[in-house]
């Protein structure tokens, strides 16, 4: 890939670095402590990329759904086409919340998603 193609030309620089004087030095620690926690987000980023919703969440989020509607009909009306109706938007309604969710649940993946439009925008070096 090319991000571990840089990632590594970083630290092939950096190793060979050698730092003279106190100011380097500190500058030089510095400058490994950002890399390492810039190669640490990467990989959680990575491992977010992988992994979605647990499916325990997903299973409460669907039953929750379903109760909702069950309890709806409870809630009787007079007139059965009006209820059919508040039935089917709140199904309606619960169904469009479960599709954004499973839409939005790979942050880094599909068509929405943060692309790397949003990291050259944020580290102008990267372009």
């Amino acid at each position: 890939m090319k991000a571990e193609k840089m990632a590594a030309d970083c630290w092939q620089l950096v190793a060979a670095y050698v730092p003279v004087g106190e100011n380097q030095k500190a500058f030089y620690a510095e400058i490994l402590h950002k890399m390492n926690e810039a190669g640490e987000l990467r990989q959680q980023r990575i491992i977010d990329a992988a992994t979605g919703i647990n499916p325990v969440l997903w299973f409460i989020l669907i039953v929750g759904g379903l109760i909702n509607v069950i309890f709806m009909l409870f809630f009787g009306s007079e007139n059965i086409k009006a209820q059919i109706v508040m039935t089917m938007l709140l199904s309606m309604l619960i169904g469009l919340v479960l599709l954004t969710i499973l839409i939005m649940d790979f942050p880094f993946s599909g068509d929405v998603s943060i692309g790397p439009r949003v990291f050259k925008e944020v580290l102008p070096g990267l372009k």
